[in-house]
């Protein structure tokens, strides 16, 4: 009995080892090469931002009122790039509403 569960482990071990070996074949064979951006690309991308990033600036930060602008943006930019780009708009935006209107630091534990 204890012979025939080591030789259904091993048989199943072995099946699991080919299993993994097949989709590391398949994954290799389908996997795409990265996509990387030319220069006219790039370009045409950093353009839209800034053309969306006029608008949202003139429109005091309307998405409705500048959604022509946002699909330019989304659709000539790679996703990440669009998230980054978000990300960076909001945080300078924070930073000069800083900077403008100051700020009042939080009141933490006083140090004896």
């Amino acid at each position: 009995m204890r012979n025939e569960t080591a030789g259904n482990v091993n048989i199943a071990f072995n099946l699991f080892q080919n299993a993994l070996k097949l989709n590391v074949i398949m994954a290799s064979e389908t996997a795409e090469k990265p996509n990387f951006p030319t220069k006219s690309e790039r370009q045409r991308c950093w353009a839209a931002r800034d053309d969306y990033w006029a608008c949202l600036d003139k429109e005091k930060m309307s998405e409705d009122a500048c959604s022509k602008f946002r699909e330019a943006f989304c659709s000539s930019c790679p996703l990440q790039w669009v998230k980054h780009f978000d990300r960076r708009y909001k945080y300078l935006k924070f930073k000069e509403k800083m900077e403008t209107e100051g700020f009042d630091p939080v009141e933490g534990p006083e140090k004896s």
